[in-house]
This record gives structure tokens, C-alpha cells and sequence, in this order.
């Protein structure tokens, strides 16, 4: 794909270049894509294991220019200086230094996310709301392009610690991953014979760079809303709301009412 034909469509020149490597999930790789070009975007993937969630963010890291990443496998004994860093001590220097963790990346993968404590799943809601990190009364940035692809286990699995309302508020896109076509599967084993071995992201070829989709987002957040978009889709976000007040007390009311009338039998 020339330069030309990226700059004029960026998301679809990443995609193409993920594509390469991540066979199926058209709209699970739309949607972190997406997240990549919106200020403060995140995607939650509900998935088993084996099903290409390490293989996506590295094929994210590699299509944008300069960009790094990394994956942090998320286990019950995990403590959040694992994810942030933290201050040792350097015999050698006889100073206290700052070891930052890999939250300091372009694009994360906390795998898992939901196998550790509320504790360390805590870690990330700073770096997530306020793109940056405090560690040891000190408070750093983190990259500008700051995106956490984390994934969960199905709650029915065991060892699982659900995520917070809060938490769960950080995230742009929650994607139920599911399995692959059969269609699909089949290009999965065809591919393994091709490659035999050898690097699977050598074809990648970076699409843009950090400072591009920097400045894509500040022209999309440029982009003209009208005044009946803006109305209809404030009446969306309050039809989600209880209208009265009045309304749910009366309820209450009524429920405290039935639960005395029927309280006398056993």
C-alpha cells in the first residue's frame, strides 16, 4: 500500500497490515483500531485463551511507526508496582531510582486482567483516566498514545475476580471474541505450514506514526457536530437515567409495604 493511499485512509491501511496476521475478527480489529484514533480509548476482549489476543497487539505495535509495546500476564500474587514500577534502591550509585514498569508503553496487553486481585487491577485506572502514573509520591506521564487492550476470562471460569462498574467505565469497546469460522480455522492451519517456523509480523510494514495519529485525533475531535446530533444524543444518554426520583421512592414504598403486609408468615 503506497503513502499516499495511507495518508488519505489511515484506518484501513493499519488494518490491512494487521490483517496479514490476525485471521478472522473483522470487527474486533475495527474496534481497536478505532480506540487507537479516540483520546483515552481501551477495548476489553471477554476471551478463552489461544485466540490471537497476544498476536493483536503485537501486529498494533508493529503497523505504527515508532510505537512500542507491551504484554504483562495478569496472576493472583501480581502487586501493582509489577505494572507501574518502582523505587529501588542502586547500591552502585547509593541512590534511591525510579524503575518504571510496562505501563509505560504505546499499546498494552494486560492478559488475563481479571485472574488478579482489585488491588493490582487498580493500578490501571490512572494511567487509563489520567494518562499518568504515581509511583512512590511521584507522579510521570505515560505515553500520549496510551491504549490497554486487556483481557478477561469468561466469569463462569474459576480463579476470576470481576471487574468494577468504575473499571469497567475505562474501557471504549467490551468485544466477546468467540471462536473463528470453520472457513477461517482452516486458513489458521494453512498459514502455520507456510510460515514453518519463521516470524509471522516480517511482512508488517508500518502504516504511520505516533505523531500522525496524534494529530488525526485533533482533527477528529475538530469534526462539526449539529445542534440536533448534540440534542439527540444527550436524549440517548438520559433515557439511560431513572427520570424521577419521586418515581423510584414510590417504589421503594411499595416494596417496604409488601414485605411487612407478608412478614408474619414463615
Amino acid at each position: 500500500m503506497s503513502h499516499e493511499v495511507t495518508k488519505k485512509n489511515p484506518i484501513e491501511g493499519i488494518l490491512t497490515e494487521v490483517r496479514k496476521v490476525v485471521v478472522g475478527y473483522p470487527e474486533m480489529t475495527e474496534k481497536v483500531c478505532y480506540t487507537l484514533f479516540a483520546p483515552g480509548g481501551h477495548v476489553l476482549l471477554e476471551a478463552v485463551w489461544g485466540l490471537a489476543k497476544s498476536v493483536t497487539a503485537n501486529a498494533f505495535g508493529r503497523s505504527i511507526k515508532d510505537a512500542t509495546w507491551a504484554r504483562f500476564q495478569m496472576t493472583p500474587d501480581m502487586m501493582p508496582a509489577d505494572i507501574k514500577g518502582n523505587r529501588i534502591y542502586n547500591r552502585e550509585l547509593s541512590r534511591y531510582e525510579i524503575v518504571r514498569g510496562p505501563v509505560f508503553n504505546n499499546i498494552v496487553l494486560a492478559d488475563e486482567i481479571n485472574r488478579t486481585t482489585p488491588q493490582t487491577q487498580s493500578a490501571l485506572l490512572e494511567p487509563m483516566a489520567e494518562n499518568s502514573v504515581t509511583i512512590a509520591g511521584q507522579t510521570f506521564r505515560v505515553p500520549e498514545l496510551f491504549c490497554v487492550l486487556a483481557t478477561q476470562n469468561p466469569r463462569q471460569s474459576e480463579g476470576t475476580y470481576p471487574l468494577p462498574e468504575p473499571q469497567l467505565d475505562r474501557f471504549l469497546f467490551k468485544i466477546d471474541m468467540g471462536y473463528v469460522s470453520e472457513e477461517d480455522e482452516d486458513k489458521l492451519l494453512l498459514n502455520q505450514q507456510v510460515l514453518k517456523g519463521t516470524d509471522p509480523f516480517q511482512d508488517i510494514v508500518p502504516q504511520v506514526t505516533v505523531e500522525e495519529i496524534l494529530a488525526y485525533r485533533k482533527l477528529i475531535g475538530r469534526t462539526y457536530v449539529s445542534d440536533a446530533a448534540r440534542k439527540y444524543m444527550l436524549a440517548l444518554v438520559r433515557g439511560t437515567r431513572p427520570r424521577h426520583s419521586s418515581r423510584r421512592q414510590a417504589l421503594q414504598r411499595h416494596r417496604r409495604a409488601h414485605r411487612r403486609r407478608w412478614s408474619h408468615l414463615p
